[in-house]
């Protein structure tokens, strides 16, 4: 990922196939913009922030796959509200 400024402003770039061309200049910045990559990533999904404003989703997701998204998360804010049911298993018999 690349990151420029325009008018001190943090802006970011995705470095794959989408890229033509790189042109790398000497010139040097006068003076750093702070930048905390904690804040301006808190509420965005990968590498991308447009700024948008956050939402609260809920997913609700089959046991067998509620393992996956505990140990894999989708973002950082992501919290279990509720503690799944466990399967009940019974029988039938069909004629």
């Amino acid at each position: 990922m690349h990151i420029a400024t325009v008018d001190a402003k943090i802006t970011s770039f995705c470095l794959d196939e989408r890229l033509r061309e790189i042109r790398i200049f000497k010139r040097k910045m006068l003076e750093a913009i702070p930048f905390d990559h904690n804040a301006y990533f808190k509420d965005a999904i990968g590498i991308l922030n447009d700024e948008t404003k956050a939402e609260k989703i809920i997913l609700q997701v089959a046991n067998h796959h509620l393992k996956y998204l505990i140990s894999k998360p989708i973002h950082a804010s992501q919290r279990l509200i509720l503690e799944p049911r466990k399967m009940e298993f019974r029988s039938l018999k069909l004629c």
